[in-house]
């Protein structure tokens, strides 16, 4: 009979699984070894590079609703961890709850991406829940999802105005479940018209969103009016992309009208909407007086020279656009031309992206040559 002996991870010396712990992936510490016993959460917690994780990222694991369990669990008690990101892991709506509860009780996480994960409006009304009690948390991503518009009404309603509880307590600070979110992507998740006007409402008094990604969504004509009207009297966002929603030319001057009288927006992403001649005119008209905006995305947009001179006009009249981004469009050598002399002029723009247009090697070669002497500039072809 052998006299061999076996040691286990509850007998061996600390040195030994220190050297274990030292070759599994962040997720398995956390959610494979923990809760062995007493003595191996002893040792993980005076391990150190456990004491110093503050990011997580399991990506494309396919951990599914109980690996999100299991990371909840952990999350319920975690006083380090600070960022989380969960993108294509099939965690769906029954995931979301059990990381939704862990949420209520967690005071250290400040981002959490959930992009791709089948999460649908059962999962955003569990989200929604949680953010009402959670405020620490700043930042939430649940592009290419399945969150329709009961979805983005439960998440509207968290950061909107609860009434009840103003005339309770009569505490201003309660004015707002959703006090700390300051960046919100909801893009890909074809929300359409009626959610959009949800949270157009959200943004007539919210006072902490400062990025909203909207693309990809078919918000449509009508949802464009939703945020614009209430964009005329927000003051707090400066970043709205509504790329990929073929919205036209009607909505685009909807919104550079309705911009008008908007004094904090940075940032306005418009790939992809179809914008034509009139859309152009009246994007140019707003570019003419803006005094705040930096800048501008119009990438797939059948731009050609015609529409490339518009914007060369408003350049030469506008002094606070640094960045311009014009890629994928038909602009060719008369259109890069009118850009080339009104940059000869505009010395604030840093950045111009004319990739993928219809330039020839003669005419980008004549472009840099006019914009030689603008050194700050940043030309992309």
């Amino acid at each position: 009979m052998s006299n061999k002996t076996f040691s286990s991870l509850i007998t061996l010396p600390v040195e030994i699984i220190y050297r274990i712990l030292d070759h599994l992936d962040k997720y398995n510490l956390l959610c494979s070894i923990r809760n062995v016993c007493t003595r191996i959460n002893i040792i993980i917690d005076s391990y150190y590079p456990y004491q110093m994780l503050s990011s997580l990222y399991v990506q494309t694991q396919y951990i599914g609703a109980q690996g999100a369990q299991h990371l909840a669990n952990y999350l319920q008690q975690n006083k380090t961890i600070t960022t989380l990101h969960l993108r294509g892991n099939g965690i769906s709506d029954e995931g979301v709850r059990y990381l939704s509860s862990a949420l209520k009780q967690n005071k250290t996480l400040i981002t959490l991406d959930l992009v791709y994960n089948e999460i649908g409006d059962e999962g955003a009304q569990y989200l929604a829940n949680a953010l009402q009690e959670n405020q620490t948390l700043t930042k939430l991503s649940l592009y290419i999802n399945d969150i329709g518009n009961k979805g983005v009404q439960h998440l509207a309603n968290a950061l909107y105005q609860n009434k009840g509880i103003v005339h309770l307590f009569i505490l201003t600070f309660f004015i707002y479940f959703f006090k700390t979110l300051t960046t919100l992507d909801l893009s890909k998740n074809n929300i359409g018209i009626e959610a959009a006007k949800h949270l157009a409402k959200v943004l007539q008094q919210n006072r902490t969103l400062t990025v909203l990604l909207l693309s990809s969504n078919h918000i449509g004509l009508q949802g464009v009016q939703y945020l614009t009207n209430t964009l005329q009297q927000n003051e707090t966002l400066t970043t709205l992309f509504l790329s990929y929603n073929h919205i036209g030319d009607v909505a685009v001057q909807y919104l550079a009208d309705g911009l008008k009288k908007n004094k904090t927006l940075t940032e306005i992403g418009l790939h992809a909407n179809n914008v034509t001649d009139e859309g152009i005119q009246h994007l140019t008209k707003y570019l003419q007086q803006s005094k705040t905006l930096t800048a501008l995305y119009l990438d797939s947009n059948q731009i050609d020279d015609h529409r490339a001179k518009y914007l060369a006009d408003a350049l030469q009249q506008n002094d606070t656009l640094t960045k311009l981004s014009l890629g994928m469009n038909q602009i060719g050598d008369e259109g890069a031309q009118h850009l080339a002399t009104a940059l000869q002029q505009n010395k604030t723009l840093l950045m111009l992206n004319l990739v993928l247009n219809r330039l020839n090697a003669t005419a980008k070669r004549h472009m840099k040559k006019t914009l030689e002497n603008n050194t700050k500039l940043e030309l992309q072809l």
